[in-house]
């Protein structure tokens, strides 16, 4: 019997997920997150970002357009012939993955996904002002932007944090059935590679694909924010370095995952964790009516986390934002 490479099944389902974050880390592509000052400053003084629960998000049916979607190309792809395929790979798939989409796959995902929101950065057009549509939609009255150095973010050190990068894809259910069936097609010709494959190891791959589908997968009407999202399922994976806290946001007392930024010194620790003074390229400031106090705070902080040339990664945007 040949032998099984895992990383050839994962790239039946997962191609252009494996491709997007690839291409992010090759062409440095920097990414930023806007938040409120609170949360900046706490980040900055703990040396941790917080993954929230996807229900705890601006638009808590989040993941609701992408199952919807999900469902409606899985259904129309049945008609045309999906079960023989997926049975002709493995005995029974087709039923196995009938109740993943049935019973309860879009609960399991609002239960156990955390993730972190980013956006694209556009270089150079934002490095001084940041994005007036992440102000208005991120960050109350006093905003600020951590612009973040992908590549010391997303390494191959870092699969010890349990965590996958997604870009989002700004998907109507007519694009997405068009790309849904574009993988089945994958799937279909990929038949010798996946029947060698045990049950249990396709399923898996399958609810990862699926995962990664409703997760990344947001209307039309979102698509300026080119979107990113660092996701934590511990479900799917467990994080050696993440830990789960108890924590209240907004008088909403809630269960968040906490990835810590304080690797500045790798041998005091097992395993792998980003570094605040490295992972960040700049601070913006957004539009505030105290624009010193922020500055003079956030100059501190930096200082603090060891952030290097502090003074000359801290900006003020200049954006007359209307309130």
């Amino acid at each position: 019997m040949p032998l099984i490479n895992e990383e050839e099944a994962t790239a039946v389902f997962l191609s252009e997920f494996i491709h997007n974050e690839k291409t992010l880390i090759s062409s440095q592509q920097k990414l930023v997150h806007y938040t409120n000052a609170d949360a900046a400053s706490s980040i900055l003084k703990n040396k941790e970002v917080w993954l929230r629960n996807v229900t705890t998000m601006n638009d808590f049916k989040e993941i609701q357009h992408g199952f919807e979607c999900l469902q409606n190309a899985y259904l129309k792809a049945v008609e045309m012939g999906l079960n023989n395929i997926l049975d002709t790979i493995c005995t029974g798939l087709s039923a196995k993955v009938y109740e993943m989409i049935q019973r309860g796959l879009e609960q399991e995902l609002q239960k156990d996904t955390y993730i972190l929101c980013l956006s694209e950065h556009i270089s150079p057009e934002e490095d001084n002002i940041g994005r007036l549509s992440m102000w208005r939609a991120y960050g109350s009255s006093n905003s600020v932007a951590f612009v973040i150095n992908t590549n010391n973010f997303f390494t191959d050190q870092a699969d010890n944090l349990g965590i996958f990068a997604t870009k989002i894809n700004y998907y109507s259910k007519e694009d997405f059935e068009s790309y849904f069936n574009k993988v089945i097609k994958r799937i279909e010709d990929s038949q010798k590679i996946l029947e060698q494959f045990p049950s249990h190891l396709l399923e898996r791959n399958i609810l990862i694909w699926f995962m990664f589908l409703c997760i990344s997968t947001k209307h039309p009407g979102f698509k300026e924010e080119k979107e990113w999202r660092v996701i934590y399922c511990p479900n799917i994976l467990v994080s050696k370095v993440i830990e789960e806290a108890r924590v209240s946001i907004n008088c909403t007392p809630q269960k968040i995952y906490k990835l810590p930024l304080n690797g500045e010194n790798p041998g005091e620790f097992t395993y792998y964790r980003p570094s605040a003074s490295a992972l960040i390229n700049r601070l913006i400031i957004g539009p505030t009516a105290f624009p010193l106090v922020l500055e003079e705070t956030f100059l501190a902080l930096l200082n603090e986390a060891g952030v290097p040339n502090a003074e000359e990664k801290l900006i003020t945007s200049d954006i007359p934002m209307r309130k």
